[in-house]
């Protein structure tokens, strides 16, 4: 971990190293971003169990995140909807293009091959055209 970490409310479980949002009509509340369309802000440092703790959440810097997906190094790296990460294909050509997707920043290691595997992530979240 190396970054601003802030404190966040949930409304639900949620796991450490996983990418998550904004929880939508709720003030300094996060969750795993539910499709491509939320734009990830952050990762989390910890584990919560209980919806009346915080959970730290690292905004900016280099954090580890889980990955559900094969991703290479230097890679955009987007989020599932459990926030563990995957590959952001871009769209490369105009017949690929989709709507506006998010992604939360890019691979900082080696690439990743195995499903749960835990790797770097510099935070740098943003929209872009997606083949997705």
């Amino acid at each position: 971990m190396n970054g601003l970490v802030i404190s966040c409310s949930v409304a639900t479980t949620l796991a450490a190293q996983r990418i998550v949002s904004a929880l939508t009509g709720t003030g300094k509340a996060v969750k795993y971003p539910a499709s491509l369309r939320e734009l990830p802000f952050g990762v989390t440092v910890d584990s919560v169990k209980d919806v009346t703790q915080a959970i730290p959440v690292q905004i900016d810097g280099v954090a580890y995140v889980t990955f559900g997906d094969s991703v290479g190094a230097g890679e955009l790296v987007s989020s599932d909807t459990s926030g563990q990460g995957k590959l952001f294909a871009l769209a490369l050509t105009s017949t690929a293009i989709s709507l506006p997707a998010a992604y939360a920043g890019i691979l900082f290691d080696e690439k990743v091959n195995v499903t749960g595997t835990a790797a770097h992530l510099l935070i740098r979240p943003g929209f872009d055209r997606a083949s997705t």
